[in-house]
């Protein structure tokens, strides 16, 4: 496809984190927002007059000629609204988790298969310029035999105030601190490390928050690879100060990416020194920059399908050995019919990996 002019878009789902792609479309040249849906009126006034407004994505997929759109809604609405537009011939950008299971996200996969249109999902993190600059260096870490991540921090409305919406319910959400929350950090290290052989999992007992809910407010993964190394992630939503962190420790180096601070520290024995970022641009900018370049050259970017649904393969195994008491589940019980996953060390300079999509779905 050769973009000779602005592309038009849709939003769907303009109202909390929907307001973050709002501002961020809104700023570009190379995209034309034509119309925006949302079951609050309220969501969709920041936008200029000229935009489409729609309470019901139906009838906005049905009769607005669209190039891409954004994709912001509970997780339980994901598939239908996806596969819709992928079935319209529309590029999809949509926001994370995958899916609540690995079953969602397949049908949305062999969406974006049969129909040759892009579909990627967000998550600002991977966009970041001190990931960029930590998978450039992962070459001189040598063999990765330990990984540490974390993602913590606390949301007061849930925790103090018990306001859960859908997400309280895992048959609407499919989960929150390991699906939800750890859908950043666990895309992270599955994108520098690649996909376990096993994983290992528990969510707890401890109840944390206000409310009535049935889902996860902390998780605990340990992650066993091929080649011997072990990572160990942590994800919570309910815990002070907050973090997001990747430490990789390697034969010959030691790489930790604090994410939040935009940091890079690379340790070799006793002597450590600060990694230089790249420019340090707006997530929201590079995530659709290079989006828009997947759509101009049929190559994935960064979430692109056919990564993301090996993260929900990981998410899948973790819940699974949490429901039998933390067992060891390995990642062959939950396939999803996938080419091999690409190494890490063979990504482009500046891109999450860059692998082949799965041959059969």
């Amino acid at each position: 496809m050769t973009i000779d002019r602005p592309l038009r878009w849709a939003i769907i789902g303009a109202g909390g984190m929907g307001r973050w792609h709002v501002n961020a479309l809104l700023k570009r040249t190379d995209i034309q927002v034509v119309a925006a849906c949302d079951v609050n009126p309220q969501a969709l006034d920041a936008l200029p007059e000229g935009v489409a407004r729609f309470a019901d994505w139906r009838p906005l997929v049905e009769t607005v000629e669209l190039d891409g759109a954004s994709v912001i809604l509970p997780h339980h609405l994901y598939p239908e609204v996806v596969c819709a537009l992928l079935h319209r011939g529309v590029h999809v950008l949509k926001e994370k988790a995958f899916a609540r299971s690995l079953e969602d996200a397949v049908t949305m996969c062999r969406a974006a298969k049969e129909t040759g249109r892009q579909l990627v999902v967000a998550g600002q993190h991977k966009f970041k310029a001190s990931f960029v600059a930590t998978q450039e260096h992962l070459g001189e870490l040598g063999d990765i035999f330990l990984t540490r991540a974390s993602i913590l921090y606390r949301s007061r409305a849930i925790v103090d105030e018990g306001r859960w919406g859908w997400r309280g319910t895992r048959r609407l959400s499919g989960g929150v601190a390991i699906v939800d929350s750890g859908w950043h950090i666990l895309e992270l290290v599955t994108l520098l490390r690649g996909v376990p052989d096993r994983v290992i999992a528990s969510t707890g007992q401890m109840r944390v928050s206000a409310g009535e809910y049935d889902v996860d407010e902390q998780g605990a993964l340990i992650l066993e690879y091929p080649d011997g190394g072990i990572g160990v992630v942590l994800a919570s939503f309910v815990t002070t100060p907050s973090e997001v962190r990747v430490t990789l420790h390697g034969k010959r180096a030691t790489l930790d990416a604090d994410l939040q601070a935009e940091r890079v520290t690379l340790v070799r024995g006793a002597e450590s020194q600060g990694v230089p970022l790249g420019e340090v641009t707006d997530p929201a900018v590079r995530m659709y920059d290079l989006f828009l370049e997947s759509i101009a050259t049929g190559q994935p970017s960064p979430g692109a399908w056919s990564q993301a649904v090996q993260v929900q393969r990981v998410i899948e195994a973790a819940y699974l050995s949490a429901a039998r008491g933390s067992v060891p589940v390995a990642l062959a019980e939950v396939p999803a019919a996938l080419t091999p996953y690409p190494s890490p060390r063979g990504t482009r300079s500046g891109t999450a990996a860059r692998g082949e999509g799965p041959e059969h779905l």
